[in-house]
């Protein structure tokens, strides 16, 4: 049995895919091969496969679906082909820090926890690094049991967070039917592998660079739908309150909104979205949010002045403490955002 199993679930990406194999995976394999294996499975159409196959041919177990099987599906899949005493799910547009990734393996092999956290670094629209080294979690020692009752943390939310150690009795059939092709899927997936005693520890060193994506249309409506069902599953299943984290994401989703009027994000339909958004106002009522939700209702050339204003002054305010250095930083990240234009 291999120590780690790197699940990779693709969809038409050969770019992505062709870049993560030649700048980690492969190397990956040739150091530590005798420790891993990488499993791909692939919703892509029958002429993006043909190329993936042969980029993966050799050094990867690699499964097309004749029929694409949707995100959650595929992801469900791969978790399920993994044979590795530790699983770790990855997109397939994730940069891998070597360094950071060598000290998981040596940390890996000691075989002392069920759940090793991995640090992300990821770049704001300014072009800000920051590092998530889960601080919500540091001070609650280190039981699986008492992470899931923690109000401000929810684990796994992306895809290469985690390195779990795989239950080999676990099937997919355990994830509820509502939640197969839920955008979080991963969390149905990964928490079942758990016991109730489960350990966790975080790792010292980033070694996920997450790209963040300002291009493309999202629907933020779906995101948060689909994140209120992992939340209410997990309260279900832990006996815990989510109700602190889903009023979080509901200003999350009118935040998108306003970001969008700002040109930044490009959601979908995004006049129906926000009028959905609104109507959900008294269920998920906060102080923060209405005061967001009167902003989703100014003209879109306010709002979208609003948030660059507010996103500018929070990043300077970040980076300088002195009053001047804080007033040339907001220009200068104002001037950036005004170039940037879906």
């Amino acid at each position: 049995m291999k120590l780690l199993s790197i699940c990779i679930p693709t969809y038409n990406r050969i770019n992505e895919l062709n870049k993560l194999a030649a700048e980690f995976l492969i190397p990956a394999m040739r150091e530590y091969g005798h420790l891993l294996e990488v499993v791909i499975c692939d919703n892509s159409n029958e002429a993006e496969a043909h190329k993936n196959r042969a980029v993966c041919k050799g050094w990867a177990r690699y499964t097309w679906n004749t029929t694409n099987i949707g995100f959650g599906g595929n992801v469900l899949k791969c978790v399920s082909l993994a044979e590795g005493e530790y699983l770790w799910v990855m997109p397939d547009n994730d940069d891998v820090d070597w360094a950071g990734f060598s000290s998981l393996m040596k940390e890996l092999e000691k075989k002392v926890f069920d759940v090793y956290f991995v640090p992300y670094s990821s770049n704001n629209i300014f072009g800000r690094t920051s590092i998530n080294y889960y601080a919500e979690i540091h001070h609650i020692g280190n039981r699986v049991r008492d992470m899931f009752k923690t109000k401000d943390f929810l684990p796994f939310i992306l895809l290469s967070s985690a390195v779990v150690r795989k239950n080999k009795n676990w099937t997919s059939n355990e994830v509820p039917g509502p939640l197969r092709d839920n955008t979080f899927v991963q969390i149905p997936a990964l928490v079942p592998q758990l016991d109730f005693d489960a350990t966790f520890t975080i790792l010292d060193y980033p070694i996920i660079l997450y790209n963040v994506e300002y291009n493309g249309r999202f629907n933020p409506l779906k995101t948060f739908m689909d994140i209120t069902l992992i939340i209410e599953w997990l309260g279900d299943k832990f006996d815990c309150q989510g109700r602190t984290r889903i009023l979080r994401e509901y200003r999350q989703l009118l935040l998108s909104l306003i970001a969008d009027a700002a040109g930044i994000y490009r959601v979908h339909e995004a006049d129906k979205v926000k009028w959905r958004a609104l109507r959900m106002l008294k269920k998920y009522w906060s102080i923060k949010a209405f005061f967001l939700a009167l902003v989703c209702l100014l003209p879109k050339t306010l709002r979208g002045f609003i948030w660059r204003v507010a996103m500018c002054y929070t990043d300077a305010r970040v980076e300088t403490k002195d009053f001047r250095g804080m007033i040339s930083r907001l220009q200068e990240n104002y001037r950036k955002l005004s170039t940037h234009r879906m």
